[in-house]
């Protein structure tokens, strides 16, 4: 019953949150990349945009759908914004525009009473959020004020977003409706630009790459480029991708099917096998709780997966896709000749003792793009190679604990017969969820920008719980 009631109120909501919405940001946004660029000065573009998205955070934050909206545009998009607008006023160190997504989230606090009034909607969260804050208090005394709220902002803004989503669970079924469309909007121009990246690399991306400190992108040349598509690398490209292709999956809609080969093949080309590893667990995952409820239909998925798994591999065999991609699963099945194996396994032997025996943590801005703020941190490792040792590390045995307890708290709540199977689209987000802790022992991307759309959708099944006990309430009542 709830099932047929969520559907009808999607099908009413699809005007308002239709596919023009998105294009509409996506134009206004590459449209006034341009524009920025007649003012000669990066300092005035910059200011310029952050004050622009700001106001538009400021006038939608009450209305849930478009301002996800906009934040999902905005993190999607921002760090090709700027590549050209560096392509016409001349790159700078300086990334003030990454800022505009981050500030933007950050005006949900603006409804921080709404957000207090439904904390028992996403109260499985506060564990996180104390143990961030405990390690920000830390990271200030050991780190300084500069790195510590740099990092801040990746590992709370996130968590805010989550709050946000679930405190509004009201208008479920619009929001989600909304973010399903932009999914399928934001996903073929990503995967489509991620192909002609690939095969052309456009000169502001050139320009980027020959400028950013970044080793693990591949050459500024087409053909030999890690492709991060409108995003700032292929370790977020990869990631968010994964988890909007189950997200379409999910749904079960013939465009979703195609829309889902497009993110996986700019998966494929950014190389990451960490997420093409996650995404093999993740399907076998979402065909096992499709199946438990609707056997036929679980079979069906499982063999659409492998059909498109068959026409993505043949049309990439005919293109000059296949020579990078093959380059990169040869070292799948030749381990001992792995540069990046060999140095994470030795990352792990000298990281292990100390960040599982490190009771208080090293605090915010210790490891990460944060640490080369500050000269006098304790880690000398910028870049971590490894989510499972950086939340130890950071948080210490006692917020690790705390961060962990979130997650329990969560699956105890999420993992119902009500949420995972009345509608598809919540089998979707669990699978996300699964596909990034899977992801942990290689990197942590539950943080910064890859995690917004991890928490988006936690925010959503939180959301979803609170929706259907509000409906069994009233059923009760009935």
């Amino acid at each position: 019953m709830y099932n047929k009631i969520n559907k009808r109120s999607m099908s009413a909501s699809s005007i308002k949150g239709g596919y023009t919405l998105h294009l509409y940001l996506i134009f206004i946004l590459i449209g006034f990349a341009y524009l920025l660029g007649i003012t000669g000065s990066h300092k005035y573009s910059s200011v310029l945009y952050i004050a622009v998205t700001l106001i538009l955070a400021v006038s939608l934050v009450k209305r849930p759908y478009l301002y996800i909206a906009l934040i999902v545009h905005l993190y999607l998009f921002t760090p090709f914004v700027r590549r050209v607008i560096d392509y016409d006023l001349g790159y700078s160190t300086y990334n003030y525009y990454g800022l505009a997504p981050i500030i933007a989230s950050l005006v949900s606090l603006l409804i921080i009473g709404k957000l207090i009034a439904n904390f028992s909607q996403w109260s499985v969260l506060l564990p996180q959020i104390i143990a961030v804050i405990y390690a920000y208090a830390i990271g200030v005394v050991n780190n300084g004020f500069m790195s510590a709220t740099y990092s801040l902002t990746d590992w709370i803004v996130p968590t805010i977003l989550a709050v946000y989503v679930s405190s509004n669970w009201k208008q479920l079924e619009i929001i989600e409706s909304s973010y399903v469309r932009g999914i399928k909007v934001c996903m073929t121009i990503i995967g489509l630009y991620a192909i002609i990246q690939f095969l052309v690399l456009p000169k502001w991306d050139a320009l980027w790459m020959n400028n950013v400190p970044m080793t693990s992108i591949g050459e500024p040349l087409p053909y030999r480029v890690r492709v991060f598509s409108t995003m700032n690398s292929p370790m977020i490209l990869a990631p968010v991708m994964a988890g909007f292709v189950f997200i379409m999956f999910s749904v079960r809609s013939k465009i979703g099917w195609v829309v889902a080969g497009f993110g996986t093949v700019g998966i494929l080309l950014s190389l990451v096998r960490s997420t093409w590893g996650a995404m093999a667990i993740g399907f076998l995952m979402l065909v096992f709780l499709i199946t438990m409820n609707k056997p036929k239909l679980g079979i069906q998925i499982g063999l659409g997966g492998l059909l498109l798994g068959l026409i993505i591999t043949y049309s990439i065999y005919l293109s000059p896709m296949y020579e990078r991609i093959g380059e990169r699963i040869d070292t799948l099945t030749g381990i001992e000749n792995d540069v990046s194996y060999s140095e994470r396994t030795k990352f792990y032997k000298q990281m292990a003792i100390r960040a599982f025996t490190n009771v208080i943590g090293d605090g915010l801005g210790s490891v990460g793009k944060s640490q080369v703020l500050n000269k006098t941190s304790l880690s000398d490792k910028t870049a971590f190679d490894s989510g499972l040792m950086e939340i130890p590390t950071v948080l210490g045995l006692f917020g690790g604990t705390l961060y962990a307890m979130s997650f329990i708290l969560l699956f105890s709540r999420i993992i119902k017969k009500e949420i995972i199977f009345n509608q598809g689209l919540h089998q979707g987000l669990v699978i996300v969820i699964i596909i990034y802790l899977v992801q942990l022992p290689f990197a942590n991307r539950m943080i910064g920008p890859a995690g917004v759309f991890l928490y988006i959708s936690i925010g959503l099944l939180l959301a979803a719980r609170a929706k259907i006990r509000q409906f069994n309430l009233r059923m009760q009542n009935d």
